[in-house]
């Protein structure tokens, strides 16, 4: 009897406890919100005219004050949480009105920062957005202390920084890729054998720089230029690797040519044709079949997607479009 007594003596502390707790957890959350309401509508305030960006000092110290007041909440010193967000309004305020004067006073700069934003400079050429993030900090800086003249140079600086970031990360959204197969192929001695192939790379590359120079907003031109430039250094690479092989004793010439031509074969036995390579693709064996043209080229358009995927000599893929555009025409 006297156990039964003992455990519902102790499961009612229990609850007591547990309630006692929950209440001042909630009462706690009370005070902090009725503390807080007025910090948090300015600090909204703030975050919508981008006072981080435009005001960083205040903004800073504003937050500092807002931690600390948290902080003494926190531990039931509510007093001392008053005082700490009677500083964070204060530097609130400052921020706002810091943050109205330098929306007029950075006009250029703020606008070429979207122009940069949007072209994901901070993404495509991080070390040229932070300096120029960092030259805008310092022309807010200024302006916070009232140093409106050399916060106007700072200013000045920044939107220069701003341009030239938003030039290059536009140039490293279409050109990055042909950049690094390049520069992949140059570590890897491709010129030595390609250099024809990869200079192509190269001019195509030059020349899309060019274009983006002269207007960075009409990209299509530059975006074929670079898929051009791809293609030619991936080319340059694999006819780098086949006349590399050559050097081993088992892989002769001939080897080499035949397996070039092994892909046209299967192609042709494929269409139900043949091939005749006794002059190279100059030659082929399709020609003896002209009665067949308009069945070879339906056949044709079937397997294009297919060799548009092959490794093989453009040469050949050449040769057979050829075919195709012959056959279409007759």
């Amino acid at each position: 009897m006297n156990k039964h007594k003992n455990k519902s003596y102790f499961a009612g502390v229990a609850l007591v406890t547990l309630f006692s707790l929950l209440m001042s957890v909630a009462i706690a959350q009370d005070i902090r919100t009725t503390l807080f309401k007025n910090t948090d509508a300015l600090m909204q305030q703030a975050k919508d005219a981008r006072a981080d960006l435009l005001s960083p000092e205040n903004y800073a110290d504003a937050q500092s004050a807002y931690a600390k007041a948290e902080k003494e909440v926190s531990k039931g010193r509510a007093d001392r949480a008053e005082k700490e967000l009677a500083k964070a309004d204060t530097a609130l305020n400052k921020a706002l009105t810091a943050s109205d004067l330098a929306v007029v006073t950075f006009e250029d700069s703020l606008k070429v920062r979207e122009l940069a934003v949007t072209a994901d400079a901070e993404k495509y050429e991080p070390e040229l957005w932070a300096s120029a993030e960092k030259q805008f900090a310092d022309a807010a800086r200024r302006l916070e202390d009232g140093n409106v003249k050399n916060a106007r140079k700072s200013a000045d600086k920044a939107t220069q920084a701003y341009d030239d970031a938003e030039l290059a990360a536009i140039k490293t959204a279409i050109l990055g890729n042909a950049r690094n197969l390049i520069a992949e192929a140059d570590k890897n001695r491709v010129e030595k054998n390609a250099g024809k192939t990869l200079g192509r790379a190269k001019d195509l590359v030059a020349r899309a720089t060019a274009d983006l120079d002269a207007d960075r907003y009409t990209t299509a031109g530059p975006q074929m230029l670079a898929a051009e430039a791809e293609y030619e250094a991936r080319h340059a690479a694999y006819l780098s690797g086949q006349l590399n092989e050559l050097s081993d004793k088992e892989f002769s010439g001939e080897d080499l040519i035949l397996a070039w031509e092994k892909p046209l074969r299967d192609v042709a036995g494929a269409l139900g044709v043949s091939t005749d390579m006794t002059e190279g693709y100059a030659q082929p064996g399709a020609q003896q079949h002209c009665h067949r043209r308009t069945h070879w080229s339906r056949r044709m358009l079937k397997w294009l997607p297919v060799l548009q995927k092959w490794k093989w000599p453009w040469e050949a893929r050449n040769w057979l479009y050829r075919k195709l555009s012959d056959y279409r025409r007759n």
